[in-house]
């Protein structure tokens, strides 16, 4: 753990020259590609959810200290899964592997079922982890004197707008819109995972906005994101730089936004 004790320190010590936030941001990256590779995926998909989330943050117009916890929210969204990953490998049904439930967990947890649809139910002692793992990723921030709001973020990401979520079943108002943005990010990220070519990923989204699935995000982040995607403005094309080698600087850009 001593990068993310790295990281810790660098949150508590305000910079005396702007110019060295994006270092912060760096050691998160660093952080994020690490977890990501532990969890068998594309070492930027941590990045681009916290991308989508910033942008997501910005269009809503959010205010500046509660965007940059939502953009590193992002980043370390699947900290507690990851820890918990050494206790899955005997529970997972036949058919299933530790890499599929990453992928498919968010997308589960919306009732959108999974990438393949021939994998069995995970069965409540699966279930009864990943219900508990976003208390885990809360708590080792805790530890690593990570600021409130991003514990918040993390903590609260996989609930629902209609309550259906997890770990509590909050609804609506119950829940931070940062964490409701940054648990929307992290299901878009994980419905494109299979999905290539920019025209393929936008008619997935286009048929996530025109489902039944839709009542289980806030409206508010639901109409930013079908603006952001199909609209004009400054992030039009988004979804195209999402997936593009300069998402990084657009993560950095994010960062230093908030100087």
């Amino acid at each position: 753990m001593s990068l993310f004790q790295e990281v810790a320190t660098r949150f508590l010590e305000p910079p005396a020259d702007p110019a060295t936030v994006p270092a912060h941001v760096d050691l998160l990256m660093v952080a994020s590609k690490a977890l990501d590779l532990l969890e068998g995926r594309e070492c930027r998909h941590a990045i681009r959810v916290a991308v989508l989330a910033g942008w997501l943050a910005q269009g809503m117009g959010i205010g500046e200290r509660e965007r940059l916890s939502i953009v590193y929210g992002g980043l370390l969204h699947d900290l507690g899964l990851v820890e918990q990953v050494a206790s899955l490998y005997k529970k997972l049904p036949a058919g299933w592997t530790v890499k599929q439930l990453y992928y498919c967990h968010p997308l589960l947890n919306a009732g959108m079922g999974t990438l393949a649809e021939d994998l069995p139910p995970l069965g409540p002692a699966v279930e009864q982890v990943l219900q508990c793992h976003t208390q885990v990723s809360a708590e080792r921030l805790d530890a690593l004197l990570v600021p409130q709001e991003v514990r918040s973020v993390l903590q609260g990401m996989h609930e629902l707008y209609d309550g259906s979520g997890y770990p509590c079943g909050l609804r609506n108002g119950q829940v931070p819109m940062a964490a409701k943005i940054v648990g929307f990010a992290d299901m878009v990220e994980c419905l494109l995972t299979e999905v290539t070519g920019l025209q393929n990923r936008l008619s997935a989204l286009k048929g996530f906005l025109n489902s039944a699935f839709v009542a289980k995000f806030d409206p508010a982040v639901l109409r930013a994101f079908e603006q952001m995607v199909f609209g004009e403005g400054e992030h039009q094309n988004a979804i195209g730089r999402l997936y593009s080698l300069d998402v990084e600087n657009d993560l950095r850009r994010l960062a230093k936004a908030h100087q």
